[in-house]
């Protein structure tokens, strides 16, 4: 394991650390699901580090490619929750998301390959992802909450980390076995790691800030 995965599995860890401290603040946001979400992450991330020092393949896709349905879900649901829009809206994308989520796990239960990426259900899931990052943007936009502007609403700086990270996978998996191919290393690490690892960094450190603002706002509201 690299030094460049040594940061990013601390910046994860960090992101877990700081949402159990700030419990209450998430609390108020409605964003307790993201303990257990980053737990499950951490888990993940950590098993994936051990695997890659005691076995000469370092890929894990058994590992990672369940995490990649759960974590799409995941960032979905958070998207559709934080965007401003009718209740009926809401469940309908609630629904479909579900579908989309099962049908992704039955998929690969019956038809995926444990040893290789599955870049197909990536793929989808980055692209809704972003449309959802963008719906947030424009809820926002156009109904004002009762924030003075769209960067004091805590959810504004994990959307942002959460775009910027999936735009970033969407070109990484398109490009994955040329970069593989090509054998190039930055900083000992793999290019084929070192783009996902970097991206990675951005969206648990924007994770991280939505946190404290979040914190310091429920902070200021009961002062």
């Amino acid at each position: 394991m690299t030094i460049l995965g040594y940061i990013q599995l601390g910046v994860e860890v960090m992101a877990f650390i700081t949402a159990v401290i700030f419990y209450k603040g998430l609390i108020a946001c409605r964003w307790l699901l993201w303990i257990p979400f980053l737990l499950y992450t951490c888990v993940v991330e950590i098993t994936g580090a051990y695997f890659e020092t005691v076995s000469a393949n370092d890929k894990n896709y058994w590992l990672y490619n369940p995490y990649i349905i759960v974590s799409s879900t995941f960032y979905a649901w958070f998207l559709v929750h934080n965007a401003v829009m009718p209740r009926k809206t809401k469940r309908i994308l609630y629904f479909f998301l579900f579908l989309l989520s099962m049908g992704s796990s039955i998929w690969y239960v019956l038809a995926g390959d444990p040893t290789d990426l599955i870049s197909f259900v990536l793929n989808i899931g980055a692209f809704i992802i972003c449309i959802l990052c963008l719906l947030f943007f424009y809820t926002h936009i156009k109904n004002p909450s009762q924030y003075k502007s769209l960067t004091d609403v805590p959810a504004f700086w994990m959307v942002a980390g959460i775009l910027l990270f999936y735009t970033g996978i969407s070109i990484y998996v398109a490009i994955y076995k040329s970069l593989a191919d090509a054998n190039i290393k930055i900083w000992g690490t793999s290019i084929q790691n070192f783009i996902p690892q970097v991206l990675s960094l951005f969206l648990y450190t924007a994770i991280i800030a939505a946190f404290i603002k979040c914190h310091r706002i429920t902070k200021y509201r009961l002062s």
